[in-house]
């Protein structure tokens, strides 16, 4: 389709100020497509973009490894933490895959590559991980199945094909 045949765009109207009829503005939308002669019945439409604006994703696995790296082995700290033997991970549905992509990340060690975590448990979180580390990112949808949500990534496996972790 020609550039010039359509726009971001959407028609609003209503009764002008005199009540004498209906008056109508196309107005610039970021969110809308307008085409002057309408859209086709039976015709497929396909819109590609580069996107901006992403929101960061992803970055709440790094406090939680700050964190336990300080409550184990924080022993100069005046608070008296730091005594803590032994760190274990829980969690249940998505946060279990939370924590898989955690220690599959590298992050289940600190700056001193002390060991964060002894041992995590993943409850009926199933085989995948989660799927935060890319452009665009949402941590609240659930993963594409197999009937709806077609365009939401699914599972995570650990492939030769997978991505390769970030340390």
């Amino acid at each position: 389709m020609p550039p010039e045949s359509w726009r971001f765009a959407r028609i609003e109207g209503g009764f002008g100020l005199d009540n004498q009829g209906v008056e109508q503005a196309l107005i610039p939308s970021d969110t809308h497509i307008h085409i002057p002669g309408g859209f086709e019945p039976g015709w497929i439409y396909e819109l590609v973009y580069t996107g901006r604006d992403p929101l960061v994703l992803g970055l709440g696995m790094l406090p939680c490894a700050i964190l336990s790296a300080f409550l184990r082995y924080g022993a100069d700290d005046p608070a008296g933490l730091g005594e803590i033997e032994k760190a274990y991970a829980w969690g249940r549905s998505q946060t279990g895959r939370c924590i898989r992509d955690f220690v599959y990340r590298g992050f289940n060690a600190d700056a001193a590559g002390r060991r964060v975590f002894d041992g995590i448990l993943p409850h009926v979180a199933g085989a995948g991980r989660k799927w935060l580390n890319h452009r665009f990112a949402n941590a609240v949808v659930s993963g594409g199945q197999q009937y709806e949500d077609h365009f939401n990534p699914a599972d995570t496996f650990r492939s030769p094909t997978a991505e390769t972790p970030t340390t």
